[in-house]
C-alpha cells in the first residue's frame, strides 16, 4: 500500500530553494533524499519566520522529528527553482504536523508533498514536552 498525502487548503508561509548539481543522482534528477533536506530547510526558515526560532528553542522548547512521509510526483532538474509552501495540521498535547507542498516556480508542477510529525522535547531531560503555549499563540496569529 502506497502513502498517500493530501495538499493542504492553506499555506501560510513559503519559500524557495534552486536545485544543485550535488542535489542530482545518477538518473540526473533531483536525488530523492533531497525532498525531506529540502523540508527540514523550510522548517528552518518557517521557524524563523514564525516567532524567530530555530529547531533546538521553540518558544523555550527544543524539536524532534517523529515521523516523516514523502510523496514523489515528478522529477526535479538541476538549476530549477523549487517553491516550497508550509503549513501546521493536527496539534496534539505534545507535537504537531508540519505539511510542505513542493513546486516547480515557473510551471507550478507538482515536484512531491511532505508530511513530518514534530514532537516537543525538553532536552535538558530528554522527555517528550508540552506544546507552548506562545507556540499556540504564534500559529494562530500567522495563519
Amino acid at each position: 500500500m502506497r502513502i498517500r498525502l493530501k495538499e493542504q487548503a492553506n499555506y501560510p508561509f513559503s519559500t524557495t530553494i534552486q536545485i544543485r548539481v550535488t542535489d542530482l543522482n545518477y538518473g540526473n534528477h533531483m536525488g530523492n533524499q533531497m525532498l525531506l533536506s529540502y523540508a527540514q530547510e523550510a522548517r528552518s526558515q518557517w521557524l524563523g519566520w514564525l516567532g524567530g526560532w530555530s529547531e533546538v528553542s521553540v518558544a523555550d522548547q527544543g524539536i524532534i522529528m517523529g515521523d516523516a512521509a514523502v510523496v514523489y510526483q515528478s522529477e526535479g532538474k538541476g538549476g530549477e527553482i523549487l517553491l516550497i509552501e508550509v503549513t501546521v495540521g493536527d496539534i496534539s498535547r505534545v507535537s504537531f504536523d508540519l505539511h510542505y507542498r513542493i513546486t516547480e516556480q515557473s510551471t507550478g508542477r507538482a515536484v512531491g508533498l511532505v508530511k513530518t510529525g514534530i514532537v516537543f522535547f525538553d532536552y535538558q531531560t530528554s522527555k517528550v514536552a508540552a506544546v507552548p503555549e506562545m507556540f499556540l499563540a504564534a500559529i494562530e496569529a500567522k495563519k
